[in-house]
């Protein structure tokens, strides 16, 4: 993979990950004015999106399911590619936090979720079901940025 498919991989993991859901299915349920979501408004839709799972979000990356604990939403993901091929060409764990961080908290339409004080969970793993990393994005981690 050559640094502009590694940029564009970067670009679309972190994008997928928070737009994914914000534009078509947040909006219908967020109040306008408070930008509040409910407990069970936020249940309710990510039990919407969790019917249209499996969804790949990239060439590597799929998302497997969403779950909602209180006011976290956390996305399971699964890398369907050997690593061990490609893995001197992926951006590190850490780099895609700081991308979906950026996404997360700045970028008009996929910044719902923190405006309504929601976290993300994101947790990857790879085809045998093991566990590579998970990181949390929270509300506080976008104030004085």
């Amino acid at each position: 993979m050559d640094s502009a498919k590694k940029t564009v991989f970067i670009l679309l993991l972190g994008v997928a990950l928070l737009t994914l859901v914000s534009k078509a299915v947040w909006k219908p349920y967020i109040d306008k004015q408070t930008r509040y979501i409910t407990d069970s408004q936020l249940s309710e839709t990510m039990s919407q999106m969790s019917e249209s799972l499996p969804i790949m979000v990239d060439d590597i990356t799929r998302i497997d399911s969403v779950e909602v604990e209180g006011r976290n939403i956390i996305y399971n993901y699964t890398l369907t590619t050997d690593l061990k091929e490609i893995i001197d060409e992926l951006p590190t764990f850490e780099e895609l936090r700081l991308n979906q961080l950026n996404e997360y908290c700045f970028v008009e339409g996929s910044n719902y979720f923190s405006t309504v004080n929601v976290s993300v969970t994101s947790i990857y793993r790879n085809l045998n079901g093991n566990k590579l990393n998970v990181f949390t994005l929270k509300p506080e981690e976008c104030k004085g940025s």
